[in-house]
């Protein structure tokens, strides 16, 4: 069975990385390592099966625990500079109203203030960045490895010698679709020395 492998790259950018979690993210980095080979010429007619990757994402348990807990924890971190930007801007707006009516020593008392604000957001800023990398390197990358392992599992134990995207596939029968066997795999009870799930723990050191 051909399965071409390419290096995974995901973007560090914390600010759009929420709406990647879920399956776009361990989508595009999937899809990049399921590309197409073509059969040598000469051999015999292949069995040629197919996956959806957002499906398999979306539906498997196992991985949707993985994905939600670095959600969630990514959410929460956005949350806090999110109120912190929101009282910045209210606080300039506040010296701006009232520059003319403020002693000099109050208006710089005021910009001290705000120029504190924005060096708060900006560390945490500089710390969700780098939750996200974490987030990738313990979460996205292991996530992505088990979904091709398994994909290549079930590929090889179905008899098929390729497996296709399902988003360059434009005629395929049912049957040909191993999704459903990928997500059955992915969320089977493993054994004590199996490899274990791919929980999120923002704990987990760089």
């Amino acid at each position: 069975m051909h399965v071409m492998k390419s290096p995974i790259r995901i973007g560090p950018s914390a600010a759009k990385a929420l709406p990647a979690l879920k399956s776009v993210c361990l989508g595009l980095a999937l899809l990049a390592m399921l590309a197409p080979a073509a059969p040598a010429a000469g051999e015999s007619t292949s069995k040629i099966g197919y996956i959806d990757i957002d499906i398999a994402v979306s539906r498997s348990q196992t991985i949707q625990a993985a994905v939600t807990g670095a959600e969630a924890e990514q959410r929460r971190k956005q949350e806090e500079m999110e109120i912190l930007i929101r009282r910045g801007r209210r606080s300039r707006d506040d010296l701006k109203a009232r520059r003319s009516v403020l002693s000099e020593d109050e208006i710089s008392l005021g910009e001290a203030k705000i120029d504190a604000l924005l060096d708060e957001i900006e560390l945490m800023r500089l710390d969700i960045e780098k939750n996200w990398r974490r987030i990738t390197t313990n979460v996205m990358e292991p996530a992505v490895d088990r979904i091709l392992t398994t994909v290549r599992e079930v590929g090889k134990a179905q008899g098929f010698d390729l497996i296709l995207r399902a988003d360059v596939v434009l005629y395929g029968i049912e049957a040909l679709d191993i999704t459903p066997l990928v997500i059955e795999s992915l969320d089977r009870p493993t054994s004590p020395e199996a490899s274990p799930a791919l929980p999120y723990s923002p704990q987990t050191k760089d």
